[in-house]
């Protein structure tokens, strides 16, 4: 197969009239080739922020500028991200980038296709062989005499690389009369999609027609510079072409205040031509602004749930607006629990949302986004905060907008975007004032869900990371709305709903909110008998025979599952000792100790202890620390290697048996001597350890477990599977000892715990 190199060269001109707008259109290179034939296009420099095409001076001429970027479609098949060339505005300009593509209908597999192009370049524009897919914003940075960054979208279409790119979208330009307008929000009067995700097709022309897949009803409009509008400098923006029946609104903001500007005639939004509204604002009054400036944001989330454009109390995205103490509905001058609403002689005591209650979202009546907002707008939950910081769902970016630092958080979907601004908190201080803290530096939002002591969740950020956390109800937060029901818990399923274990042994059961969507993840553990089995976040450890009932519930009480276990007493039987064939000899079990089969995961131990037990700490370890940090014993005695007398398998299985040094494991990590594969046994999963000598095989189950929580419950540090001990403690630090499993040696602190595996020598 022949390979060409080739430039593509991509074109875009726009005649700009006072009526509209019509490109004119030259491809510029035939671009044919030979039936089956592959071509790579060679990469050149990425895209920089700076990278947009500009109306020219003409005001007629719309020029391709450096660094412009485009993605480029063979079909369905294949994509590439490509960026001029040129280091001065164009109207033609040559792009470069890498794409691999299969033409001619020889090609087994491959039909003939066209090539797409789409500017601006976006990951997330997808093509389908017969139509693009791409955004228009719904929130908008508007720019004086020109397009801002990646704003104005193209589309071409060929079977040649002679790409002529004609504009997708209408354009409206407008001007303010007045001083200190910050921004603007349009909208159709009938509720039309004016923007949004659409897909592009073309006609018979090869112009654009767009056809709404996410629609948007409005498009807030940002002002370049983060301060105000140059009264009679016109501003341009990008909507999606239509006839708005009944007119538009054009609402202008001027930080707590607005005016509206009504065209309430038929207006015509005609592709590649603009419509235009100047001194929008002229002879206008500003007031008190209505709940109608906040916009509700589409990030393509797999809830659906549609984040507000700012704050309540907020005209624009990086003002603060109010704040409240969780569940309150008006800010005060004084946040402290002697001024909640529901608060007590003590932080302990809860007059609503409590444990009595089981109330754990807020109600309509006290969730001020509902009663500011109306309709089906509500303050997000803690899960909704979990999912829209998702990196699987957005990218959470630290910046500075207008002046202002917070997180611009964007879709990975369909490429919308919201900004959180720092925000600090009211708290009460130890000497009993009132004051707002780290104002610029971390950002505090309340979600809707509480906890039943005096907490509640908030999303905390700083320009290090952005998390979830509890705080004090009587805080003081700003409160980000959302849009959205909420979306209630079916059922739970759990991993098991019967199980046999033995005292002083664990397991980790696992909930599944059904549906997943379910707006309510939060959930509580309880067991029916905390002498027989205790149960912390789903971690069950058995203390004595006995039948119990581990029951999970939704925090709310909507729906609840369990499990029956039966705690038998454990009783250790002498594993088989398999011969691997191994050059020192040695013999392994065939399960662990305190098991009575492979898959099952026996009872752990601290290092060095002959029994197991309920807590594992260093308190209630066998040898304590000295005045020099060293354990009583294998510290500075010398002693590197666990004697008969403290190694539980020898205590307990009798001589010849013990716990395998790590020469001994390494010897069956070894890959000359054994295969390790995972495997499953009775539903277990684990590794089958296969000697290549004699085909003998052992089976080490995986022994999952979670060491800490946060307060809330989830995870904060854990470990997919438990290590095996070995008899060594650690060479460089005498507190640790080793432990195993197939990647190879670790460490593991002697107070923890681990299972054993044993070993026999003959």
């Amino acid at each position: 197969m022949n390979r060409i190199l080739l430039r593509a060269i991509v074109f875009l001109v726009a005649c700009v009239t006072i009526i509209s707008c019509e490109e004119q259109v030259a491809p510029v290179i035939a671009g044919l080739f030979s039936s089956g034939e592959e071509f790579t296009i060679v990469a050149t420099a990425a895209d920089v922020p700076a990278t947009k095409t500009a109306i020219q001076a003409d005001g007629t001429s719309i020029y391709w500028t450096p660094n412009d970027a485009i993605n480029l479609f063979y079909g369905n098949k294949s994509s590439g991200k490509f960026t001029t060339t040129i280091s001065e505005p164009a109207a033609v300009a040559d792009f470069t980038g890498k794409l691999t593509v299969a033409t001619g209908s020889s090609e087994t597999g491959h039909e003939v296709q066209n090539f797409w192009g789409v500017y601006p370049y976006n990951s997330a524009n997808t093509c389908d062989g017969n139509s693009v897919t791409l955004t228009i914003p719904a929130q908008q940075t508007a720019t004086e005499g020109t397009f801002a960054d990646k704003l104005n979208p193209t589309v071409a279409t060929s079977s040649n690389l002679g790409l002529a790119f004609y504009n997708v979208g209408s354009w409206f330009i407008f001007s303010v009369a007045q001083e200190g307008v910050t921004s603007a929000t349009l909208r159709g009067n009938n509720n039309e999609d004016i923007a949004g995700r659409v897909r592009v097709t073309v006609d018979a022309n090869h112009r654009p027609v767009a056809q709404v897949v996410e629609g948007a009803k409005s498009v807030l409009i940002l002002s370049p510079t983060g301060e105000s509008f140059i009264p009679g400098v016109p501003y341009y923006i990008v909507l999606r072409p239509q006839t708005l029946n009944q007119g538009y609104t054009l609402t202008l903001h001027k930080n707590d205040l607005q005016a509206e500007c009504v065209v309430s005639k038929e207006a015509v939004f005609t592709r590649s031509s603009y419509r235009r509204k100047l001194y929008a604002d002229q002879g206008l009054e500003y007031s008190e602004a209505g709940s109608n400036s906040v916009i509700a944001v589409d990030l393509g989330l797999p809830s659906g749930l549609k984040w507000a454009s700012c704050n309540i109390g907020s005209e624009n995205p990086e003002d603060v607006g109010d704040y409240y103490s969780w569940g309150e509905i008006a800010p005060k001058d004084n946040y402290c629990w002697s001024t909640y609403q529901w608060g007590g002689p003590s932080t302990a005591d809860i007059q609503k949302y409590n444990d009595n209650d089981k109330l754990c979202v807020l109600e309509s009546v006290d969730d001020i986004a509902t009663l500011t907002l109306g309709g089906d707008w509500r303050t997000p939950t803690d899960a909704e905060f979990a999912e829209l910081i998702d990196p699987d769902n957005c990218s959470c970016e630290w910046v500075s907008e207008n002046n202002v630092n917070g997180y611009r958080i964007t879709s990975k979907q369909n490429g919308n975007s919201i900004f959180l601004p720092t925000t600090g908190w009211w708290n009460e201080t130890d000497n009993g004032i009132t004051e707002l803290v780290y104002s610029d530096e971390q950002g505090y939002y309340w979600s809707s869900q509480c906890r039943y002591t005096n907490g509640a969740f908030a999303l905390y950020f700083n320009n290090q990371r952005i998390e979830r956390n509890a705080y004090y109800r009587d805080d003081g937060m700003p409160i980000r709305p959302v849009k959205g029901d909420l979306i209630r818990a079916e059922s739970i399923a759990l991993n098991e709903n019967n199980l046999e274990l033995s005292e002083h042994s664990f397991f980790k059961l696992t909930s599944s909110i059904i549906p997943a969507s379910a707006t309510i993840q939060t959930v509580n553990w309880e067991s029916s008998d905390n002498t027989v089995a205790m149960v912390r976040y789903g971690k069950v450890t058995t203390k004595q025979s006995g039948e119990v009932d581990i029951t999970v519930s939704t925090v709310d009480n909507a729906v609840t599952a369990s499990c029956h276990i039966r705690v038998c007493p454990y009783d250790y039987i002498a594993p088989e000792m398999i011969d691997l064939g191994l050059p020192s000899g040695t013999l392994w079990a065939s399960f662990n100790l305190g098991s009575s089969s492979p898959e099952k995961p026996g009872v752990l131990f601290a290092w060095g202890e002959l029994s197991p037990k309920d807590d594992y700490s260093y308190n209630n370890y066998r040898w304590q620390y000295d005045s020099w940090g060293y354990y009583e014993k294998y510290g500075r005695d010398g002693l590197t290697t666990l004697q008969s007398e403290d190694d539980a398998a020898s205590s307990i299985l009798g001589n010849g048996w013990r716990i395998p040094t790590i020469d001994q494991v390494r010897e069956l990590q070894n890959e000359e001597y054994c295969t390790w594969t995972e495997s499953n046994i009775n539903g277990v999963t684990g590794f089958t350890v296969t000697s290549k000598n004699n085909g003998q095989s052992i089976f080490l189950p995986f022994i999952s477990y979670v060491i800490s929580y946060y307060d809330d419950g989830s995870i904060y540090k854990s470990s997919g599977d438990l290590n095996y001990w070995t008899a060594d403690i650690y060479d460089d630090s005498a507190i640790f000892a080793t432990s195993f499993i197939k990647g190879g040696i670790t460490l593991s602190s002697r107070y923890g715990y681990c299972a054993i595996r044993p070993i026999y020598e003959p």
